[in-house]
C-alpha cells in the first residue's frame, strides 16, 4: 500500500517485468497492491457505528448501532465473502469515506462530532432511497474529501484476509522519514488529530514511523511477524510511547531482531532503525533475540538489551533547578565570531543586544 499512486503502478510493472507472468499467484499478487494513505481509513466496526472513536459508552453504542448502515455493511460483507465485485462493496465504501471526511471537515473536536451527526444523516437518507442516488450536495462532497485524503480502510480492501480472516502472516514497510514537524507538513493539524484519536494514549510529538508500527501490528491480528525500516528515534521518547510501547505491552509484541542506527543507504542523510517484532507463534520461532548484530537475552521498547522497565518519574525535589533552555528554531538569528566582531566593529552597541548561545556541546567541551 503506498499513498503515491504511481509507485504503486512501478511496483505493479516491476513483478511483471521480474517474473515474465501475468497469471496465478503473480496476478494475485499484483491486484494486492493497491494505492491509499495507510494512516487515514476506518475499520470495519468504525464504518457499521459511523464513529471514528473505537470505544463508546453503552448508551451511545445502544443508540447508533443497527439501522440502514449496518445492513448496508452485512449486504457487503456478504459480496466480500462470495467473493463479488458487488454494488454494496461500493457503498461501503461511500459510508467509510464520508466518515473520514466528516472528521477532516473541521480542526476543532466539537465541530466534527456535529459533522459526523450530519453525515450520519446524510448517509442515512442516501440508503435509505436504496443507494442509487447519484453522490451530490453534502454526502457528495464528504465522500469527495474522503477520496483527495486517499482514505484507505483496510478491512474493506483485503476483506478475505482482515474482515474475514485472522490477518496478515507479515508485513515489511519503509515508512516516510516525517517527525512531529513532518506530519504536520504533509496532513496538517488534522492528521495529527487523527493519529491521536485512533492511536489511543499516542502523542502529537512522536514520528510518523510510529503510526506505522501500531498499523502493521493491528494488520497481524496477535499472530505473524513486521519488519520496518524506521527512524532512528523509535525508541525513543514519545515515538518510543506512541509505537514500541503498546506494540510490546498490550499488543504482545517481542522485538527479536533490531538495528539502531545506521546511515541510509540511499541519497537521503538520515539514519535508521530496522525492527522486527513477532506475534504469538511467531514470536516464539525467533529463537534468540539478535541486537546490532549480537545475540541477547531480550530486546526491550528502548530497542537496548534487557527486560522492559518502567518510565522514569520526575523528581520534585529538583524543581526549579534548571530547564529545558532556548529552543532556536533556525539558524537565521545565530551569529559566527567573525560576523559578531564585525557588528561591534560597527557599532560597540551591538554588544548589549549579542549573548553567548550556550548548547551541549559547549558545556560539554568545557574544562
Amino acid at each position: 500500500v503506498d499513498k503515491n499512486g504511481a509507485a504503486v503502478e512501478l511496483a505493479r510493472g516491476c513483478v511483471w517485468l521480474e517474473t515474465g507472468a501475468r497469471e496465478g499467484g503473480v496476478a494475485a499478487l499484483v491486484q494486492g497492491l493497491r494505492a491509499g494513505d495507510s494512516l487515514v481509513g476506518v475499520s470495519w466496526s468504525q464504518a457499521r457505528r459511523f464513529d471514528w472513536r473505537e470505544e463508546r459508552d453503552e448508551e451511545n453504542r445502544s443508540q447508533e448501532t443497527g439501522g440502514v448502515i449496518e445492513e448496508a455493511l452485512e449486504e457487503a460483507r456478504r459480496e466480500i465473502e462470495a467473493g463479488v465485485e458487488g454494488r454494496w462493496r461500493e457503498v461501503a465504501g461511500v459510508i467509510s469515506d464520508a466518515l473520514v471526511g466528516a472528521y477532516f471537515s473541521s480542526e476543532r473536536a466539537g465541530a466534527r462530532e456535529g459533522a459526523r451527526r450530519r453525515a450520519r444523516g446524510e448517509v442515512e437518507r442516501w440508503l435509505e432511497g436504496g443507494a442509487k442516488q447519484p453522490l451530490e450536495g453534502a454526502l457528495g462532497e464528504l465522500r469527495g474529501r474522503g477520496r483527495a485524503l486517499g482514505a484507505f480502510h483496510w478491512e474493506l480492501e483485503y476483506g478475505e484476509e482482515l474482515l474475514l480472516g485472522t490477518g496478515f502472516d507479515a508485513v515489511v514497510g519503509n515508512p516516510p522519514f516525517a517527525g512531529k514537524n513532518g506530519v504536520s507538513a504533509v496532513g496538517g493539524r488534522g492528521l495529527r488529530d487523527w493519529l491521536k484519536t485512533v492511536h489511543a494514549g499516542a502523542h502529537g510529538n512522536a514520528d510518523l514511523s510510529a503510526h506505522f508500527l501500531r498499523r502493521a501490528s493491528w494488520a497481524l491480528r496477535g499472530e505473524g511477524a513486521l519488519g520496518l525500516i524506521t527512524t532512528n528515534t523509535i525508541g525513543q521518547g514519545d515515538t518510543r510511547a506512541t509505537g514500541l510501547v503498546p506494540v510490546l505491552g498490550e499488543g504482545g509484541g517481542v522485538v527479536y531482531r533490531a538495528t539502531r542506527s545506521r546511515e541510509w543507504p540511499g541519497a537521503a542523510a538520515v539514519s535508521v532503525s530496522v525492527v522486527h517484532v513477532g506475534f504469538g507463534e511467531a514470536a516464539r520461532a525467533a529463537g534468540t533475540a539478535v541486537l546490532d548484530g549480537e545475540a541477547v537475552g531480550k530486546i526491550n521498547s528502548r530497542l537496548r538489551a534487557g527486560r522492559e522497565r518502567g518510565e522514569p518519574a520526575r523528581l520534585g525535589a529538583n524543581a526549579g533547578l534548571s530547564y529545558q533552555g532556548c529552543i532556536v528554531l533556525g539558524k537565521g538569528f545565530v551569529l559566527t565570531e567573525e560576523e559578531r566582531e564585525r557588528l561591534l566593529a560597527a557599532d560597540a552597541r551591538n554588544e548589549e543586544r549579542i549573548e553567548p548561545l550556550i548548547g551541549g556541546e559547549e558545556v560539554n567541551r568545557s574544562p
